[in-house]
């Protein structure tokens, strides 16, 4: 090879190198970005929590567990099943998989998964998820759970 064209290849790849370096250096100011104002909005929504007093507590008033208090944290599946969160399985009433309770935003829903004797909500079968509040009260077979903040 010529002097000349080492030359050349040697400033190529200087020019390459610094190129990577650039973008690099864009990705990790990009990503900051992004990351800066995911955190805000998080912020926003523990404070927006922390203002309704949350998180839900579920309280058993009817049934094998009568008595005892669940903190609802994202999602609790009910049913006779060992696989559900909460296993009913004293409960000839419940169905393997019966309802689950989830959060979505701050609110907690209610949602039946196709039991046979069906989920209620203050005493109303319900055929859609519902969102539950202080004092309303959820039958799962013969468990009955209301709902606390």
């Amino acid at each position: 090879m010529t002097h000349g064209l080492l030359e050349i290849l040697k400033y190529f790849f200087l020019a390459l190198l610094w190129l990577f370096f650039i973008y690099a250096a864009r990705m990790v100011l990009v990503d900051a970005r992004r990351t800066r104002g995911a955190g805000s909005r998080a912020n926003e929504l523990h404070e927006d929590r922390l203002d309704r007093k949350t998180p839900y507590r579920l309280r058993i008033t009817e049934g094998e567990y009568r008595g005892e208090t669940i903190e609802l944290v994202s999602e609790l599946t009910f049913g006779r099943s060992p696989m559900c969160s909460v296993s009913l399985a004293q409960d000839t009433f419940a169905s393997a998989v019966h309802a689950r309770i989830f959060l979505q935003g701050l609110d907690a829903v209610v949602e039946d998964l196709g039991s046979t004797n069906g989920t209620f909500v203050n005493e109303e079968r319900i055929e859609d998820p519902v969102v539950v509040d202080r004092g309303d009260r959820v039958q799962i077979g013969s468990t009955v759970l209301e709902v606390r903040h």
